[in-house]
């Protein structure tokens, strides 16, 4: 699934109408760790993908099956304000 995020930390979520909302109840993490290494960025991410889906399909965040078409609600934004995330 895709998702239209914010850039804040945690992100809020872009519903139909291109209005933000906060979404309660997601993990967010910004380290990784797997056997092999250990990632940590600025950048928040989902830290339970099935914990994220649960909470988000009772939200009215705006969700897509295919990035394109995610697309179409991202061009309707303004520039430089939000972006895709994909939760699997």
């Amino acid at each position: 699934m895709w998702f239209i995020i914010n850039k804040d930390n945690p992100p809020k979520f872009y519903t139909e109408t291109g209005s933000l909302i906060e979404v309660q109840g997601i993990e967010w993490t910004n380290v990784i760790v797997t056997t092999e290494r250990t990632f940590s960025s600025s950048q928040f991410f989902v830290k339970d993908s099935d914990q994220a889906l649960s909470v988000l399909q009772n939200s009215h965040t705006q969700c897509f099956q295919l990035k394109k078409d995610a697309k179409k609600l991202a061009t309707s934004l303004n520039n430089g304000c939000w972006k895709y995330l994909q939760i699997q």
